[in-house]
């Protein structure tokens, strides 16, 4: 719901709230159910935009989310938690003659708890009900400015706190999705990094090309590495035992640094119209504490694809290519690159 045109200090009042509720069954090779996961949350939003003060323009706001995560079955890898945040943000925008300033700043109350182990459980793994809290402050500067024929050049540098996720501290099994062992860590701090980004961008009509370079700085940073260890899984219905890696949630020192390019272009070829888009990123992630690459990162994407249309028919043809990734842990995987080519074709 919005209301806008009011008068005095608050002209715009918008409010957004959503409920999502979400099931799946894991079902085995007997037909039976082996693992069923739910998940519950809720989030309120709410937005105040205030008359400007001057050049100075913006919104203030509040945020309230609640998410309840269960996993009943063997193939339960993390405990049932409970996640709740509150926060307070701010975002204003001030125009200059050299410039446009933008600045935002949020700060949240976390709370994530665990159930820890039901009391009739008969494989312990999740210990003792838990909880942590978390206080992460976030801040942002932004300026962009218009270089004329087309041109805009941005820049960005902010510093930025992110609380644990539930899976990154109480993580404790087989996750089969992913065929690894998962272990979380019920101490890990604040995840906390410094970043600056810079940016390129050229419109003319329906032609567009935009670049960003960005580089972040992590004190802490959630890597979920390979320890190495491999952890035996017993077999079930009479199958022989097997192993899975052994993976870990850590707070490492980090830092990470990459490009993305995007355009997109659009003519008319007599009764003919002609849609291109580009798309190009890469990152590379360094873990400064051990001095090798950050596992799990993807490896430089490609995205091409062209649309054509006449009267009621449209044909596309689109290409994603991503390379292969070598930069990974010692103790991690290589893996190839791959092309996937689509065509379409539309009445």
């Amino acid at each position: 719901g919005e209301q806008r045109g009011l008068t005095g200090w608050l002209q715009q009042v918008s409010v957004a709230a959503s409920h999502t509720r979400y099931q799946h069954e894991e079902v085995e090779g007997s037909g039976e159910v082996g693992t069923t996961f739910t998940s519950r949350g809720s989030d309120l939003r709410a937005e105040l935009r205030h008359a400007p003060l001057g050049p100075l323009q913006g919104v203030l706001g509040l945020q309230s989310e609640t998410l309840r995560f269960e996993a009943l079955g063997a193939e339960a890898f993390v405990p049932t938690t409970h996640t709740t945040s509150q926060a307070v943000f701010v975002l204003e925008e001030l125009q200059t003659r050299a410039a446009v300033l933008t600045l935002g700043a949020r700060l949240e109350q976390v709370r994530v708890r665990s159930d820890g182990d039901a009391a009739d459980a008969t494989e312990p793994r999740f210990g003792q009900a838990q909880s942590r809290r978390f206080a992460p402050a976030s801040l942002s500067l932004a300026a962009r400015r218009d270089l004329g024929a087309g041109w805009q050049a941005s820049a960005t540098v902010g510093s930025t706190q992110r609380a644990p996720a539930y899976y990154e501290l109480y993580a404790n099994g087989v996750h089969v999705a992913t065929a690894a062992f998962e272990k979380g860590d019920a101490s890990l701090p604040l995840e906390r990094s410094r970043h600056v980004e810079l940016g390129l961008a050229w419109r003319q009509g329906a032609h567009a090309v935009q670049a960003h370079v960005f580089s972040t700085r992590f004190a802490s940073f959630m890597a979920l590495d390979a320890t190495g260890a491999d952890v035996v899984v017993p077999g079930e219905d009479g199958q022989p035992d097997s192993s899975v890696p052994e993976y870990a949630f850590r707070a490492v020192r980090a830092r990470m640094s990459g490009l993305e390019i995007e355009g997109r272009t659009h003519w008319v070829v007599g009764a003919w119209t002609l849609d291109g888009t580009a798309s190009l990123d890469t990152v590379r992630g360094d873990n400064l504490d051990a001095g090798q690459p950050l596992p799990r990162l993807a490896p430089v994407r490609l995205r091409l694809a062209l649309e054509a249309g006449a009267g009621h028919w449209t044909a596309g043809l689109a290409l994603r290519h991503q390379a292969a990734q070598n930069r990974v842990p010692a103790t991690d995987t290589a893996t190839p690159g791959a092309t996937d080519r689509k065509s379409t074709r539309l009445n």
